[in-house]
């Protein structure tokens, strides 16, 4: 229920100048309008035929996704950057919880934007065979005749992923056997000392 609306206002038919006030009205009338109660009916969406991915998004939308950078290593990452505007209320929208195959999301953010919302997601490559990222789908109910819920889909993004490069780590002589490698043999010299003292 939207209570009436009150407008007060004057109205004359007389005038004169007046130095400090400017033009007044000799016959002033101070009048009021009252609007009537206005009653609003607010449904909500249909739930026959409620897409199971519906999180609350009314009116009519469009989106676009894009990744930067395109190429990575394993174990690097980059941002998938979902764009979506319309009319509706996309400011108090909460996105959902993204999942992509063979990513890890690794975080959200929100990047500032004159329309719409843009929403970054920091993903991880878990596999060197992907070679896109997957389309996402976004469900929201258009009240526009005729009425009903609608999917909106992101566009596969192509991405190279290079393997991380090998490490070859060579094996190291434990520290006992290298200081052993390094000292003179001390048995043989003091067996020469030995035999040299008798022969004398």
């Amino acid at each position: 229920l939207v209570e009436r609306a009150r407008l007060r206002f004057a109205r004359g038919t007389r005038f004169r100048e007046s130095l400090l006030d400017g033009r007044v009205a000799e016959d002033r009338q101070d009048a009021i309008v009252i609007g009537n109660d206005l009653l609003l009916h607010v449904e909500r969406p249909p739930t026959a035929g409620q897409p199971a991915g519906f999180d609350g998004l009314i009116g009519t939308y469009r989106v676009e996704a894009q990744v930067e950078p395109s190429r990575v290593a394993l174990g690097g990452s980059i941002e998938w950057v979902l764009q979506i505007t319309g009319t509706g209320e996309l400011a108090a929208w909460v996105p959902p919880r993204m999942s992509f195959r063979d990513f890890r999301v690794l975080g959200e953010r929100e990047i500032a934007s004159d329309t719409g919302r843009r929403i970054g997601y920091t993903l991880e490559p878990t596999s060197a065979a992907a070679r896109e990222v997957p389309p996402v789908e976004l469900v929201y109910f258009d009240p526009n005749p005729p009425a009903s819920y609608r999917v909106l889909r992101t566009a596969a993004i192509p991405i190279q992923i290079d393997r991380a490069p090998e490490v070859v780590v060579e094996p190291q002589a434990p520290a006992n056997e290298s200081r052993n490698a390094d000292t003179p043999p001390i048995l043989p010299l003091v067996l020469v000392f030995v035999m040299g003292t008798l022969s004398m």
